[in-house]
């Protein structure tokens, strides 16, 4: 079934109030690749074209196109897309070693040995730290957004953090 001009705008409506949140969120999945979370965003409001009539909110859809922008991202990494840069990952990472060069140049080693660290997990284990440790999902909505049991999400995330525990961080400069 084709789509009608009120249907067209209230597509039309819903892009102007939730895109940039839905860019946000695609983001954050993205680690600061533009391109590929604006990718992800606009396979989010293609889903919203194609399944309209399955929005059960038409008042407030922004909780179904927030679960859509997630599925989008979640196949994304699944079809093997290697993450770009992970910077606002650990904004906090920058701060931490404070401002001073040497201290600049720490974390920007962290942050690509971190970079480096993720693209080895495996994508379920690395969707499952981006929701829970980035997104700071509870581990029940990461669950039903990944469309796993929560034992199968607890065991995911414990399974990527030992990774990340057991990788070699090259602590030398602090």
């Amino acid at each position: 079934m084709g789509l009608n001009a009120s249907d067209t705008a209230w597509i039309a409506d819903v892009y102007r109030k939730h895109h940039e949140r839905v860019f946000r969120t695609c983001l954050r999945f993205a680690a600061g690749d533009r391109a590929w979370a604006m990718d992800r965003m606009q396979d989010a409001f293609v889903m919203l074209t194609r399944d309209f009539e399955k929005v059960m909110d038409r008042g407030d859809p922004g909780g179904w196109l927030y679960r859509a922008a997630v599925n989008a991202c979640l196949m994304a990494l699944r079809r093997g897309r290697v993450w770009g840069r992970i910077e606002q990952v650990l904004r906090g990472a920058g701060r931490a070693h404070g401002t001073a060069p040497d201290r600049a140049t720490g974390a920007r080693r962290d942050i690509s040995k971190l970079e480096r660290a993720l693209a080895e997990l495996p994508p379920k284990q690395r969707a499952v730290f981006v929701l829970v440790e980035i997104e700071g999902r509870e581990q029940k909505e990461a669950a039903e957004l990944m469309r796993l049991s929560k034992g199968q999400l607890s065991k995911l995330h414990t399974r990527a953090l030992e990774a990340l525990r057991r990788y070699e961080w090259d602590v030398a400069h602090d």
